[in-house]
């Protein structure tokens, strides 16, 4: 099950999300899934971020943990330092 939070949405806070999490908006804060989490195009996390997956084709700017792996998309961006066992550019 995956939970998105949509381009028009904003979230200031801590949030934890069961299962995988689709960040299309802008979050200031700090950010947990226990699976994946996506950071879409056009989507922006300032704060830590840790999931046991991540993706990142928007930025982040604060540190990352991937717990399994990281992905690094063409045209995304982080701003910080990253923790995890393998990294795909």
């Amino acid at each position: 099950m995956s939970s998105i939070l949509d381009s028009s949405a904003r979230f200031m806070g801590r949030i934890y999300v069961e299962g995988d999490f689709v960040i299309k908006g802008l979050i200031e804060g700090e950010t947990e899934a226990s699976g994946k989490i996506t950071v879409e195009r056009g989507g922006k996390v300032v704060g830590p971020l840790k999931a046991g997956e991540v993706a990142i084709h928007g930025t982040v700017e604060g540190n990352i943990q991937a717990l399994n792996s990281l992905h690094l998309a063409p045209g995304g961006r982080i701003v910080g330092n990253v923790k995890r066992p393998h990294i795909r550019v």
